[in-house]
Formats: structure tokens, sequence, C-alpha cells
């Protein structure tokens, strides 16, 4: 069985009453067992870019099988990727077109729409994380990435710990790019912000392409409110 649905998180963990909110796509795939272990394992993308989606195209019948003999497993839409909304996608450019030219119009474009690009970080990343996981309400959690997702993972690691079961990171990003919640690491457009909050409440389901991928064989409405 697999549920659907959206948790929404503040734009800023800094300042969680200001109004501005971001809405991740959740899939949560219940575990094989009828007796599942109590932390789930979450798949964390790389890129940074990847959407949820990538990894529920994994999800074949021996993979799945593999991963939810004992536990349940959640894939997620990472803040501006996929189908969260805000999304980052900028419209394609031409072939010709300057790649820094490019980058600029594409932040000049995002920054019009009212997106702030300074709450893209690892930081935000890691304090989604801990907000699905509270949404869902799960105490502790297994961590799984590779690439990006190792150094959102490492970031996890550092700011909630005590919610980490175990962890899993493959291709490592070098712990020298990690530095305190008060640092500073680009990827993409993140420049690191500190800060956590208690997590917000999730919405109502709504279709995804990561949610298609993920609910194709079974679908069900998730509103749990923690």
């Amino acid at each position: 069985m697999v549920q659907c649905g959206t948790v929404i998180v503040p734009e800023s963990h800094a300042h969680p009453t200001n109004g501005r909110t971001i809405a991740l796509p959740v899939a949560v795939y219940k575990a094989l067992t009828p007796h599942p272990a109590p932390e789930p394992i979450v798949f964390l993308t790389g890129g940074p870019g990847q959407s949820g989606e990538a990894y529920a195209r994994l999800l074949t019948d021996s993979f799945y099988h593999a991963y939810a003999a004992h536990n349940d497993l959640i894939l997620f839409d990472e803040r501006g990727t996929g189908a969260s909304v805000s999304s980052l996608t900028c419209p394609p450019t031409p072939q010709t077109t300057d790649p820094v030219a490019a980058l600029l119009a594409c932040r000049d474009t995002l920054t019009r729409r009212g997106i702030d690009l300074g709450a893209y970080t690892d930081t935000e990343n890691a304090a989604d994380v801990n907000d699905i996981r509270a949404a869902l309400g799960y105490a502790r959690i297994n961590l799984e990435g590779g690439s990006y997702g190792s150094e959102l993972g490492l970031a996890v690691l550092r700011d909630y710990a005590p919610t980490v079961r175990s962890a899993v990171l493959e291709s490592i990003v070098p712990r020298r790019r990690m530095r305190s919640a008060k640092g500073s690491s680009t990827t993409t457009a993140r420049s690191r912000r500190s800060a956590r909050s208690a997590p917000r409440t999730p919405s109502a389901t709504r279709s995804t392409p990561m949610c298609a991928v993920a609910c194709s064989a079974r679908r069900t409405t998730w509103t749990r409110i923690p």
C-alpha cells in the first residue's frame, strides 16, 4: 500500500510565522510485514535538483521487496524540485545561450515570482526532512542518500542527530564542504541559513508526477495531522 500527500513547511524555518510556505509532495510505501520496524527509510535524492520521482521509478518488485521487507519507505520532492511548490524550474533556453547568462536570467525569473532563493539551502532541506518525520508521526528515521543526498544526510545528522537511527550515504560529498548551521556552503542557489522550528501541519492530498508513479498500483488519501 502507498499513501500520498503533501507536507507544508515554512519557506524559512527562521521565520516560520511570516506566512510563506512550501508544499512538499510525499509518498509513503508501507512495509510488507504486518509488524514493521518503527523507523522508516527516508530516501534523499541527488543533484541537487533531482525529484523523488527518480526513486519511485526504481521501486521495481525486487527493489521494493528488499527495502520494504521490514520498514516503511518515504519518498519526497525536496524544496524547489519536482512538483514542490514553489518549484525552481526555469523555461528552457537555446543551447547557444551563454550558461552564465542563462543562470542569471533564471535567477531573475525566480526572484520576480517572489521566491527567496536564500531559503533553498542544506539547512532548510534538513529541517524539511525533520518536518516530514514529525508530520508523519515517526520518532526516528533511517536515511538513505547518495551524491547530494549524502550532503543532505550529513546536514540532517548534524542538526537532528537524536531523530536518526541509521544512515547509509553513498558517493559522499567531502565533509570539508559541511559547515555548522551558521556557516555557508553553496549548492546551486544555496546560501545557508541557520534555523529550526516546530513542524507545520500536512495538507490534503494532491496529484503529483512522483505520486502518479508511486501510487499507480494502489492509492489512498493521506491527511494525517500530528
